[in-house]
């Protein structure tokens, strides 16, 4: 998988450290927001996740059959991170950023990928809230 990173990392590594939200416990909005994208998008997964420098944590999520974080190497929200926008991807079999990924190549074998960006009042983006399927 081709790694993708923002040209301000630093930045926005601080701003997301700066929210103490990474390793807390689980909170009922959170999870009612994933739950709420699962439904919404009638996918079998969703996650409000949070992209540290060498890992993807979950806050939330709903279908991942109890994952917590990945590796930053398996996280397609980077992608969406590092293009500070929406992404969409109708199938990561075809895309080169993704065709090659663990999660792409073998199971849970996700084929779609869509994110929304996570950001702060200063803009920073910290994760997605994002579904697979």
């Amino acid at each position: 998988m081709l790694q993708a990173s923002p040209p301000d990392e630093h930045l926005r590594l601080d701003a997301l450290h700066s929210l103490n939200l990474l390793d807390t416990d689980r909170e009922t909005a959170f999870d009612e927001i994933a739950g709420f994208a699962a439904r919404i998008c009638s996918a079998p997964v969703a996650l409000v996740s949070l992209l540290d420098s060498d890992r993807q944590w979950f806050k939330a999520s709903v279908g991942a059959n109890g994952m917590t974080e990945t590796p930053r190497s398996q996280a397609i929200c980077a992608h969406a991170v590092a293009a500070d926008s929406f992404l969409e991807i109708a199938d990561t079999t075809k895309d080169a950023r993704t065709a090659t990924n663990p999660i792409v190549a073998g199971a849970p074998h996700f084929r779609f990928y869509a994110g929304a960006l996570l950001k702060t009042e200063s803009g920073a983006a910290i994760g997605t809230l994002c579904v697979l399927d």
